[in-house]
């Protein structure tokens, strides 16, 4: 039969063959494509496909027909391509027939994104022709997921669904691929550069360019590699290489989750960001089944040492070493890796010590992919990333940018790049929306959702532990429930108009109209310290408790001390408040703001569900604080009706 050249996705397809195929004969050929990639943009293999799912109703093992075909088309291929190398290969290759040369609408990536510009264009012109090209084999899915969800849940041969913990339910971790039902899709391609002038997007592999009217690049960012206590790159040996990883993929994540199955493997996870810190905790509780042992390091005094207050970084590793039996050391760098005399690998850390282990992690942050925008568009070389404007423009107003791999403009927290999955999604929504007529600018504040074990959080704006820090923290003991609330889903780019898309002017307002109740809750304490550095240290099982907290500035003394007691009497452990979480280092529901010129430029709920609202307010009203108790009553601790 017939097949438009768009319908490149496995749905389409199928769909293509509908009306030439038995419909018994279906399925069989929807698994065949699913199982090799390459029927997607191989027409002859495709055909060979639908041949033999024609002849099933002849032959009872007609799915072995088929693998024999697929195999035997491949190996014709294989020899042809050995013998076009062996030659010289002085013709160049002709590109897929069924992707089209040029296109309404490119999308360059294949991750949240995407999918949600995808999905806003759609909505707009569902006529649209679009063109996506993602250098991963899989469409879309939830990254968190990878360093959270799967590990949590428990074991099975099932890699890409887990056990919501609420629910119970299985949820998969892909998108709803409905999205890209009639969308031209290219898997497994890299393309190499983007004229802005021609609009033309060139893919070197295959000798060939594709023209577009409008480009989406949402090529979001790479793990940067392992490097030593000076920053520099380690180079490895090419006997561990093999055992040196990085963590980004669903093949990242599979590869990783087959190791920890063999018992007794020692695992180094190298970073104590949002994603080493989740990792390391996802795996060690994972590892107590299996027998894992999971060591992660970090140059930082704790887990997310560079966001959390020291205090608070410290005590989050506390706890989850004792949760997880997570061995950690802080304080850190690798000097060395070598070959290992009784494992895979030995590892020299910058205090002399030494670690044998198996296998290395390495989750040290990312880099944005901001190479298709080298030549023509602007970067942003501050921040990093593809530079665009709040319609998510580019320099060039036919490209647009979204996801990890953009610096976009906020009019309160100035140019920034965030890796936040939440922007990911809307600031594509953004892109798509624009992308298809409208002009709407991205006001929306993002924000993150974490877990360390028992431990959650939320953050949003600023978060970043060189800015001044005040904590208000309920008592230990106190029994003081929040009700949970329910909080309004992320609003459609289709009306962003709406006062949740936009940065609310009323914030100040509110604020001060719970500031008399929150005032008067005497179960309300708040912590506001100037962490001063202390020895590396290490954290686990066989380890004892970490360092007393540090006093404070007489600066901050004068600003940060509450109407009872000053938060420097508290450090020093003069408290004679038992409750004090303080004193009890004890941190299990509170508030960290994060200050700049007196103003609040972030917000950290820590144990502190459905508050994001609130803490997006407290961000808009740009209310001075020089009088830091004034944050008690910021975002209140009363029950929500």
């Amino acid at each position: 039969g017939q097949t438009e050249p768009s319908m490149l996705n496995p749905k389409a397809i199928v769909r293509g063959f509908y009306r030439h195929v038995p419909r018994q004969n279906l399925f069989p050929i929807a698994k065949s494509v699913f199982n090799h990639p390459r029927l997607i943009t191989n027409p002859f293999l495709l055909a060979a496909t639908a041949i033999s799912g024609s002849q099933m109703t002849e032959k009872q093992d007609s799915s072995n027909e088929t693998n024999q075909e697929i195999q035997q088309q491949e190996s014709k291929e294989e020899k042809s391509e050995k013998k076009t190398e062996e030659q010289g290969s002085q013709q160049n290759p002709s590109p897929p027939p069924l992707v089209r040369e040029e296109c309404q609408y490119l999308i360059i990536g294949g991750g949240a994104a995407s999918h949600s510009a995808i999905e806003e264009i759609k909505k707009i012109d569902p006529k649209a022709q679009i063109t996506l090209i993602t250098e991963e084999p899989e469409l879309a899915y939830q990254r968190p997921a990878l360093s959270k969800d799967l590990w949590i849940s428990p074991a099975s041969d099932d890699l890409t669904s887990y056990e919501e913990t609420e629910t119970g339910k299985k949820k998969s971790i892909f998108f709803d691929q409905t999205v890209y039902d009639g969308v031209t899709i290219v898997f497994d391609c890299k393309v190499d550069d983007v004229d802005a002038d021609k609009k033309q997007a060139y893919i070197m592999k295959q000798n060939r360019s594709i023209k577009f009217n409008k480009c989406l690049i949402a090529t979001g960012s790479s793990p940067r590699n392992l490097v030593d206590k000076d920053n520099k790159p380690i180079t490895l040996p090419e006997s561990i290489s093999q055992h040196v990883s990085k963590f980004k993929t669903i093949e990242d994540y599979k590869k990783l989750e087959q190791l920890t199955r063999e018992e007794g493997k020692k695992i180094l996870i190298v970073g104590g960001g949002w994603i080493g810190s989740e990792l390391a905790v996802g795996v060690a509780t994972r590892g107590k089944k299996t027998g894992t042992k999971v060591t992660q390091i970090f140059p930082e005094a704790g887990m997310l040492g560079e966001v959390f207050p020291e205090y608070l970084s410290k005590y989050a590793t506390d706890v989850i070493c004792n949760e997880t039996g997570l061995e950690t050391k802080s304080k850190v760098a690798i000097t060395s890796v070598e070959q290992g005399e009784n494992s895979n690998v030995k590892v020299t850390l910058s205090d002399n010590s030494t670690l044998e282990v198996d296998h290395i992690v390495v989750a040290v942050g990312t880099r944005p992919e901001v190479n298709l925008a080298r030549n023509d568009l602007e970067i942003d070389e501050r921040n990093g990333g593809i530079a665009v404007n709040h319609e998510m423009q580019t320099s060039r107003s036919d490209i647009y940018a979204a996801g990890d791999v953009v610096s976009f403009p906020s009019s309160l927290l100035g140019r920034r790049r965030v890796e936040f999955y939440d922007h990911a999604r809307m600031s594509g929504k953004y892109a798509g929306y624009n992308m298809a007529g409208n002009r709407k600018s991205y006001l929306y504040q993002p924000s993150y959702i974490g877990d360390l074990g028992s431990l959650r959080y939320e953050a949003v704006g600023l978060i970043d532990n060189s800015l001044e820090t005040v904590g208000v923290w309920e008592k230990p003991g106190s029994k003081k429930p929040v009700r949970r609330i329910k909080q309004a889903s992320a609003p459609s780019a289709s009306a962003p108009a709406s006062s949740t898309n936009q940065e609310p002017k009323d914030g100040g307002n509110e604020a001060s109209k719970k500031e008399e109740t929150s005032d008067k809750n005497e179960n309300v304490k708040m912590y506001s310290p100037n962490e001063s550095q202390s020895e590396p240290q290490s954290h686990g099982q066989s380890v004892s408790e970490s360092d007393s907290h540090p006093t404070k500035s007489d600066e901050q003394d004068s600003k940060a001390a509450t109407s009872t007691e000053s938060a420097s009497a508290i450090e020093a452990g003069k408290s004679q408040d038992p409750f004090d979480p303080v004193t009890a280092n004890k941190f299990e529901k509170g508030i960290v703001y994060y200050l700049k010129n007196d103003r609040i430029v972030g917000v950290l709920l820590w144990n502190f569900p459905d508050r994001v609202p609130e803490a997006k307010r407290a961000l808009s009203s740009r209310k001075p604080y020089s009088d830091r108790t004034e944050l008690r009553s910021v975002i209140s601790f009363e029950e929500q009706d």
